[in-house]
């Protein structure tokens, strides 16, 4: 099992350098996304944060639509954060940006909520040296194998305008892969191999640590977590960690580090990114079907 933190759309990795977001509004022909267009907005978002969408990958582009253009489709959720660099950039502000970054469209990422037989979910920390998201824990990439979609995110970096002018925009594609009962999380953990220059640590977690997670949002910053919630979390965590020489070693974390949250100009915090907790809420939800 090898673990990176970033990759292309399914099947595509080893083939296609770049997939790109096109729009279907309204079941028009299909238009490629420009760079400093939010996604919900685009789509027709009125009020909130979230919307059911459709898509497709057609002809290197991920098409998303507010309606289903073939019958085949099925909706599914897409969110961003409330804090959305692209959302709240004014015409202002754009006129600030290079045209190096606003010629680069919206990008397509997609990662993985990679489910383990005992029904723990496999994370990983993005490398430390890493230009964006550096120390952040994510699910991992998808590679080559077809799995249904969970949920969809738009992803802006740096995260917040208080940290600087967008400079990467991505729907990012989050797929659920259930594992048959026998690939149990320690079963799946001794065969681990983890890629030094994008991740450093690895780690299972269960569905009480998930919700903790998911409790723990940058809206909620600076609030207590419920009681209940810390009561029956312990206070480590087991990890796979890389060492210097790129060996790795089981090492005891503090669980403090998965439930940060980041609210301003703090760079490089390590936690579990805010579209990692959103895909964590949806298999949550899944579950309780």
């Amino acid at each position: 099992m090898y673990c990176r933190s970033r990759s292309n759309f399914v099947k595509m990795a080893d083939r296609i350098p770049k997939v790109l977001v096109g729009f279907v509004k309204d079941n028009t022909p299909p238009v490629k996304a420009h760079f400093t267009e939010s996604i919900l907005d685009t789509l027709g978002l009125i009020t909130g944060n979230d919307m059911k969408i459709y898509v497709e990958l057609k002809d290197n582009l991920l098409l998303l639509g507010n309606k289903p253009w073939s019958s085949r489709l099925e909706a599914v959720k897409m969110r961003r954060p409330a804090f959305c660099p692209i959302h709240n950039l004014n015409s202002s502000l754009k006129k600030q940006m290079p045209e190096v970054t606003l010629s680069r469209g919206i990008n397509v990422g997609c990662a993985v909520i990679v489910e383990s037989g005992d029904g723990k979910v496999l994370l990983t920390r993005r490398a430390p040296h890493l230009h964006t998201f550096p120390n952040v824990w994510v699910p991992p990439d998808c590679v080559h194998k077809q799995i249904p979609v969970l949920a969809l995110w738009e992803s802006t970096f740096p995260t917040m305008l208080s940290l600087g002018l967008p400079i990467r925009h991505h729907a990012v594609i989050y797929l659920h892969a259930k594992l048959a009962s026998h690939l149990t999380s320690s079963v799946l953990h001794e065969k681990l191999q983890l890629d030094p220059s994008e991740v450093v640590a690895a780690t299972w977690i269960d569905r009480k640590m998930a919700q903790a997670i998911v409790t723990a949002t940058e809206e909620t910053a600076g609030h207590k977590l419920p009681a209940k919630i810390m009561s029956e979390l312990p206070e480590t965590f087991d990890a796979m960690i890389v060492q210097e020489g790129q060996t790795t070693k089981e090492e005891s974390l503090p669980t403090s580090r998965l439930l940060n949250t980041v609210t301003g100009n703090e760079k490089g915090v390590e936690r579990v990114s805010t579209g990692t907790k959103f895909a964590l809420e949806q298999w949550l939800h899944q579950k309780r079907k």
